[in-house]
Order: C-alpha cells, then structure tokens, then sequence
C-alpha cells in the first residue's frame, strides 16, 4: 500500500443508475439539468462557508446520460482553472471499498470480525502495537481499535517536504505506533487512517494480492 500526496481538493462524485450489463447507447444530458447543476457547482464553490478551491460533479445514470462539471481552481499556486477532465486521487471513498472486501472475506469463512490482529496480520505488523490481542477486525473498521492515527503533524511536515516521495505502508505504522492509544480497545470512538491501512494488509494476506486488485 503506497501514498503519493497532492493538493486537498474536496471531490463530489455522484453515480446514479449503474449496472453490470451491457452498456446502453449513450442518452444526451438534458441541457436544462447541466445548465441548473453547472450553476449549483459554481454557487457551492463560491460559498466561503465550503472552504474549498474546487469541486468535480460526475453523474451517470440510464435515464439521464453522462454528465460531468467543474467548478474553481484545480491549483491555487498557479490560478489553474478545474476541469471536467482532471483526475483526482480516491482520498476516504476507499475505506467504503476496503470495508466491503473485508466483510466479503468475511463471508467467505477466511475470518471473522472478532479475530484479533494477531490472527489476520503477520506478527511483524501486530507486535508494534501493544494491544493488539485484544483489537479485532471489527474494531479496526468501526475505528474503536484505540490505535492513533498515522497522520500526525511530524508525518504530514515530513509528506509536505517530500510532495513527490512514494510513502510505504511500514512508515505510516511506525509514525501510529510511535504514539500512546488513544484508549483501551473498543472503550471509545476516534477515526483513524491507521485501521484502514492495517484492514488494506488484513485483505493482503487473507487473499494473496495487493488490496489495489
């Protein structure tokens, strides 16, 4: 599992109507609809209680057609317009993907949300936290694993120095493991990009391929 950094662009995408089936013939986007979303975009973009420099909407739907609009900056250094074709990286949505293949796993007998790390990691990965006997797969994806999250201010001055630097997951756990937990496993709530790294490795070696596959 890597890490690249880039600019923090608050990303909308929205999907309607998806299937697995056989693609349909393209329908034309109403002009109407794209008119009153453009605008929408622009107005949530100049609103200085959203605190962001640019926003993508993407919307595919059977009925309606494919749409995709861009509103404010891509790049604030440079003033550089955003585009419908700018690409982004995925960012949070991922945690939604890695919780459902681990709860596929789960179904698949390979697990269960109650083992502790220490049956779904290698132990070089759960002995540098100490509790984690005692934290399970459902505690790492419902964040009350206590384990601190790996983004810290001493890590991100490091990623912020290094903006091209590729950041290996073993650098991301010592930065968590560094510090104390923040509670007792399962005793509280706090999110933390942490569990999700340590379920992306959960998925790696219950399956044998990257989590990316």
């Amino acid at each position: 599992m890597k890490f690249k950094t880039s600019s923090y662009l608050i990303i909308l995408i929205v999907v309607l109507g998806l299937t697995v089936c056989k693609a349909p013939t393209e329908k034309p986007f109403d002009t109407q609809l794209a008119d009153k979303l453009q605008t929408a975009l622009q107005e949530a973009e100049e609103n200085p209680d959203t605190k962001f420099p640019g926003v993508l909407l993407y919307i595919s739907s059977s009925k309606l057609g494919t749409w995709v609009g861009a509103a404010g900056l891509s790049n604030i250094k440079t003033d550089t317009t955003m585009r419908p074709d700018d690409k982004f990286r995925a960012g949070s949505i991922m945690k939604p993907f890695i919780s459902v293949v681990i709860l596929q796993l789960m179904e698949e007998g390979r697990f269960s949300l109650e083992d502790p790390m220490t049956a779904v990691l290698p132990e070089s990965v759960s002995s540098r936290f100490s509790d984690s006997e005692q934290i399970t797969v459902r505690m790492l994806l419902n964040h009350t694993s206590g384990i601190p999250d790996w983004i810290t201010g001493a890590m991100i001055g490091k990623i912020t120095a290094n903006p091209q630097r590729i950041w290996e997951v073993d650098e991301y756990l010592d930065a968590a493991a560094a510090q104390e937990p923040y509670f007792p496993p399962g005793e509280g709530w706090r999110y933390s990009n942490t569990d999700y790294s340590l379920l992306g490795m959960v998925i790696e070696r219950a399956t044998g391929r990257s989590w990316r596959e």
